[in-house]
């Protein structure tokens, strides 16, 4: 993420901060995931979340291929930082946690360990 920050034309001490603050923010997320998940059910987090996800994707692709770092618009670099901290909200209150939770939760018990490692296994490969 820091290559991002700085292609975005951020300071190390600025990227620094950023980071501190995302890490906070995905604490939050966590939190919230916890404390909600049993009262809204999984899909409907999976959905807002996948939804918010992609569209704050969208929009800071947008924001990087209008005004990269050479160009000089701080409002546009500094909505970019919050694009990618409205991303880790979403991820790290519906599509992270619920990715390991939901498929124990689907399979029988039969088919539970296996069906876990493949999705565990799975999840791990598409984050290389």
């Amino acid at each position: 993420m820091t290559g991002i920050f700085t292609t975005m034309g951020f300071t190390a001490n600025r990227i620094l901060l950023f980071q501190s603050i995302n890490s906070v923010i995905a604490l939050i997320g966590e939190a919230c995931c916890v404390l909600w998940v049993d009262h809204t059910g999984r899909r409907g987090p999976l959905i807002v979340g996948n939804i918010a996800s992609g569209l704050s994707f969208v929009v800071g692709a947008i924001l990087m291929a209008r005004w990269p770092g050479t160009v000089n618009n701080n409002a546009a670099h500094y909505i970019f930082i919050i694009t990618t901290w409205v991303f880790n909200f979403f991820f790290s209150s519906c599509i992270g946690p619920l990715s390991w939770a939901y498929p124990a939760e689907i399979f029988s018990t039969r088919t539970r360990a296996k069906s876990t490692a493949i999705t565990s296994s799975s999840s791990w490969l598409s984050n290389l």
